[in-house]
């Protein structure tokens, strides 16, 4: 996981990494019908619906982002809990007011201490822990 710096359909993600969308993992145990492996991306459907974690000109990107492997979704011991994917923008870290309202509030603008946490927000998911 982490800034990345790419969006998940990146050429590096998709071509050079092979992150899929989770929601390719998902068709496969319900279609049965190859074996499932491979990594998947966690931030790519929130991606495609226009959110991001970092705004420029406009536009958010999804440049933090989770990945995980097969394992991690297998249901064997530790395992992603669905639909828990989250961007993590509480109130306290967002711009409010000017010409970066709704921004996230970095910590430096220049050389002006601003007191705030990243100039991206972060990413989050739940994972539980089962006894085999």
């Amino acid at each position: 996981m982490g800034d990345f710096n790419d969006t998940p359909t990146n050429k590096s993600f998709r071509d050079v990494l092979k992150a899929k969308p989770l929601v390719n993992f998902l068709m496969k145990i319900k279609k049965h019908t190859e074996q499932i492996k491979g990594i998947y991306n966690l931030a790519y459907e929130t991606a495609l619906n226009g959110h991001g974690t970092m705004k420029y000109r406009n536009v958010w990107y999804m440049l933090d982002q989770i990945i995980v492997s097969t394992a991690m979704l297998s249901k064997r011991g530790f395992t992603y809990l669905l639909g828990s994917f989250k961007i993590f923008n509480p109130n306290f870290i967002i711009e409010k007011s000017g010409r970066y309202k709704g921004l996230p509030l970095p910590t430096y603008g220049g050389n002006k201490y601003l007191g705030g946490y990243s100039d991206h927000f972060s990413v989050f998911a739940k994972f539980v822990i089962t006894s085999n």
